[in-house]
């Protein structure tokens, strides 16, 4: 009965803390670059799941092809 309790429990712990990370992301992309807040949701103690909920949620669009660490690249042909 205790392991089904903590194990509810976690799970209520786990979307509660999913919720709240929406909820805070969501707001401040209102004034802050998405790429920032991408960046700083990279460098967070969570699960590479909920990562990818909040990037999903930030930028759906670019977040399944491309992480926030990405920087544009010079690429330089020499002919030899």
């Amino acid at each position: 009965m205790l392991g089904l309790i903590t194990v509810v429990g976690d799970a209520i712990a786990g979307s509660g803390i999913e919720a709240i990370l929406n909820a805070v992301y969501a707001e401040r992309s209102k004034t802050e670059s998405v790429r920032f807040l991408l960046k700083e949701i990279e460098d967070l103690p969570i699960t590479n799941e909920l990562k990818l909920k909040l990037k999903n949620q930030l930028s759906p669009e670019t977040s399944a092809y491309a992480t926030a660490s990405e920087e544009p690249r010079t690429v330089e042909i020499v002919d030899e």
